[in-house]
C-alpha cells in the first residue's frame, strides 16, 4: 500500500531500507542511464556520488563518517563478528 509522500526524501539522506541506499539528486541526463535504480548509491558507495556533488561547499557541511561507522558495526553484529 502506498501512502502520501512515502517516496519523498531529502537528497543525500540514508534511506531506511536494506543496504542503506542513499537518496541522490539527479541531472536530467542521469534519467537515460539504464543502470539507474533506487539502490544505485549506498552508504558504502556514496563517495562516488559526492565526487560529482552539485551541492559542494554547503553552508553547514556534515560528515557521513559516523553513520558509516555505525553501519559497519551493525553489519558486524549481524554477521556475529567482533569489532
Amino acid at each position: 500500500m502506498r501512502r502520501y509522500a512515502q517516496t519523498a526524501i531529502a537528497p543525500y539522506a540514508v534511506r531506511a531500507r536494506p543496504g542503506a541506499p542513499v537518496a541522490a539528486s539527479l541531472a536530467w541526463s542521469d534519467l537515460d542511464d539504464p543502470d539507474l535504480t533506487a539502490r544505485r548509491w549506498t552508504l558504502a558507495t556514496v563517495d562516488g556520488l559526492l565526487e560529482d556533488n552539485p551541492w559542494q561547499d554547503p553552508p553547514r557541511p556534515r560528515s557521513l563518517a559516523m553513520a558509516r561507522g555505525l553501519l559497519t558495526a551493525l553489519i558486524r553484529d549481524e554477521a556475529g563478528q567482533t569489532p
